[in-house]
């Protein structure tokens, strides 16, 4: 299956925002949005295309109590060795 966009840029993007969600912050996607110069609702649209793609949801929770979830830690433990070997 296809993916609809820039598989690598969207993992990328995930594996920013586990960061700030791994400090427990509860501005998360704003500062993840930040660190990537773009706006919030375009990280958000790759995380859901992400979610979309693969099925299931990779976050679970809101705000300070968000984290990825069991699926979510999948896909960053996979994420990370293909964002390595692409570079």
């Amino acid at each position: 299956m296809d993916y609809p966009g820039d598989l690598l840029l969207h993992l990328a993007s995930f594996q920013t925002l586990l960061v700030e969600v791994q400090r427990a912050r509860p501005s998360a996607f704003e500062r993840t949005a930040q660190r990537l110069n773009v706006d919030r609702s375009v990280l958000r649209r790759r995380i859901r295309t992400l979610d979309r793609w693969i099925g299931v949801p990779l976050l679970a929770g809101r705000g300070a109590t968000l984290e990825p979830s069991p699926a979510g830690v999948r896909l960053a433990e996979r994420a990370a060795r293909l964002l390595a070997e692409a570079k």
